[in-house]
């Protein structure tokens, strides 16, 4: 008896609900999917570098506050520092900061010094500054970019920053003093400078803000404490590079901040120290004049010295960068180079460095270095407001809009205080653009489905 092979019954594919299918009836209307959590696993090499990378930052204050109170340095990087680069090796995120338009920005800034240092005037002094620029301060974006996949792990960030500027503020007030008839520590190895110790307290005003902005009441009060004594004593250092950053910072708050009342409010109490300042560094900070308005028959005082001594070096800086355009006169050779001009000119300039950032990189490394670290610094603040503006009012999203406002305001208050400051090898900007880039690959760059998801999943 034969057998019949029957075939297998074809499946159909289901076919979408459109009008063709009902013959024309009006299509039926799909109610939108929620979007599920996305899965971010973090894995223990990644936690264990997003901790020991907050340690590592907080070490050098560490070390700076051991210092006075002890006569020894802690030696918390040596641990911590140790830890961070096994986690960024083995994490499996140790590129991600190239998904950046920043992080491409920072690799293209790193080749320009490499290749500065190849033509320096003094190669083996730019070299050992790359050696410590390298890991110090080049390398905490790519550190930060690893280590912060979820915006949870973006506010640690925040808070271990926050940390950073509690160890400034206190080692102010215990150990600071007049330098001259400026503000300083003097005894301090990062801020034996007025002007090095501006541009920290208003380089950390966003994660102060960031306090002042939460939910809780412990947190505003704390905030509110650090932001009077960070008005107090940056004004107290007799910046008018960091006065001038300070106002365009309480600007963009003002501007954009939900909570601009409680600025509002503090600023009561913060005009009632102004009183308290001594009277020459008032009278260094309303003296803000012209540089083409000083010369040596009319100037009188520090401040008006101090602006002819700027003037000079901003001059003889952009005179070195148009003189090597490509690759400049090597990294950190500005008062070597300077020195030899004397020499050659039979002339004296006091070499203390360009007191402007952006001529200190063009005049160093060159033009096209300057061009990278521009597009870091001006792609850093647009990443931040393009999140503030997609997160401004959405439900849910307030705490990556703080995040971001805060950013952008420290990174605006970075930029305005390096015109008169010379600040290109160090790691604040590295870390404000690592926060930045790390911000808006975490939230999709600010991505309200995403964020909602995001906090569903608890990793917000």
């Amino acid at each position: 008896m034969s057998q019949v092979l029957k075939q297998p019954t074809p499946i159909r594919k289901p076919q979408p609900l459109n009008a063709r299918n009902f013959a024309g009836r009006p299509a039926v209307p799909q109610r939108a999917v929620p979007l599920p959590a996305p899965t971010s696993p973090v894995g223990a090499l990644q936690a264990v570098g997003l901790y020991s990378f907050c340690v590592y930052i907080f070490s050098a204050y560490a070390n700076d506050l051991s210092l006075h109170f002890f006569g020894g340095k802690a030696y918390l990087s040596w641990v911590s520092g140790v830890v961070l680069v096994i986690a960024f090796i083995g994490c499996g995120t140790t590129l991600r900061g190239l998904q950046s338009k920043i992080g491409k920005a920072w690799f293209g800034f790193l080749l320009c010094l490499v290749l500065s240092c190849m033509f320096s005037i003094w190669r083996s002094a730019s070299l050992d500054l790359l050696r410590n620029y390298i890991p110090r301060g080049f390398g905490l974006f790519f550190f930060v970019c690893a280590f912060a996949l979820t915006l949870r792990q973006c506010r640690t960030l925040i808070l271990g920053n926050i940390a950073c500027t509690s160890a400034i503020l206190l080692s102010a007030v215990l150990f600071g003093g007049s330098v001259g008839d400026r503000f300083a520590i003097p005894s301090s190895f990062l801020f034996g400078g007025a002007n090095d110790l501006a541009l920290a307290l208003v380089s950390s005003l966003g994660f102060t803000v960031f306090l002042i902005m939460q939910k809780s009441i412990l947190a505003q009060i704390l905030g509110a404490g650090e932001f009077l004594l960070t008005l107090y004593l940056m004004l107290k250092t007799g910046s008018r590079g960091g006065f001038i950053a300070l106002a365009v910072f309480l600007m963009i708050v003002f501007i954009f901040s939900a909570s601009r009342w409680k600025l509002v409010v503090l600023m009561i109490p913060a005009l009632a120290v102004v009183p308290m300042l001594p009277g020459s560094t008032l009278n260094r900070l309303v003296e803000i004049a012209a540089p083409t308005a000083l010369n040596d028959e009319n100037a009188s005082g520090e401040a008006a010295e101090s602006q002819m001594e700027r003037t000079m070096l901003l001059r003889k800086s952009v005179v070195f960068a148009v003189t090597h355009p490509l690759f400049g006169v090597g990294p950190g050779e500005f008062t070597d180079a300077l020195y030899e001009s004397d020499e050659a000119n039979k002339t004296h300039t006091h070499a203390l460095g360009t007191h402007n950032t952006y001529t200190q990189v063009a005049s160093e490394c060159g033009f096209p270095a300057l061009a990278f670290y521009l597009v870091v610094l001006f792609s850093s603040i647009a990443s931040n407001f393009r999140i503030m503006k997609r997160t401004r009012n959405m439900p849910g999203g307030q705490q990556v809009f703080t995040m971001a406002l805060c950013l952008l305001g420290s990174l605006v208050a970075f930029g305005v205080n390096t015109i008169f400051h010379h600040d290109a090898y160090s790691g604040t900007l590295p870390i404000l653009s690592g926060m930045s880039a790390a911000l808006a690959m975490a939230s999709r760059n600010g991505d309200p489905a995403w964020i909602e998801a995001e906090t569903a999943a608890g990793n917000a």
